[in-house]
């Protein structure tokens, strides 16, 4: 499971996106099959990548911060990738539509970060846990926030193509 906020104090520059060659091995994060991207040293799907690569100039717009401390990433993920999938053009209307209240109440779970942490921006987030004292830290050292990174609407536009490789790979198309 994701610590969020530990995530987050990696140092600059070394949340970014790179590339991999292959696209047959696991996610480290949903621990499904596509993983093609690395950041840091994670191998990840382009489904779980938005919340590991904090340091992506456009984050914000991919991704915001919400509170879900019942639910881990890699479970988001695999919810959301499930939820866009079911939007695709082939299924029925009502499959659609429950796909889309699925994501209207994940989304409407980003006023409960911004009340919690301040903020639902992962770049705001990311910049703010870079300046908390490590020693502040070690008390929760075994805790888990219950701080998610939920993948946007923008991302899976952006990434369509990649998208449907995925689903394809995964055999949901």
């Amino acid at each position: 499971m994701l610590d969020l906020i530990s995530h987050c104090r990696a140092l600059r520059g070394t949340l970014k996106p790179t590339a991999e060659a292959t696209v047959a091995t696991e996610c480290a994060c949903c621990g499904l099959p596509g993983a093609s991207i690395r950041v840091g040293d994670d191998l990840l799907c382009m489904i779980c990548v938005p919340a590991f690569a904090l340091d992506t100039p456009d984050i914000d717009t991919m991704a915001g911060v919400i509170w879900m401390p019942q639910m881990d990433q890699g479970v988001l993920s695999r919810l959301v990738c499930a939820a866009h999938a079911a939007l695709r053009p082939q299924n029925t209307a009502e499959v659609q539509e429950r796909a889309r209240n699925a994501l209207d109440s994940l989304a409407d779970l980003r006023s409960a970060s911004r009340r919690r942490v301040g903020t639902y921006q992962p770049s705001v987030l990311r910049e703010t846990a870079l300046t908390v004292p490590a020693h502040s830290l070690i008390k929760r050292r075994d805790r888990l926030s219950g701080l998610r990174i939920l993948v946007l609407d923008a991302w899976f536009q952006t990434e369509a193509r990649d998208f449907a490789a995925l689903l394809t790979l995964r055999g949901n198309a």
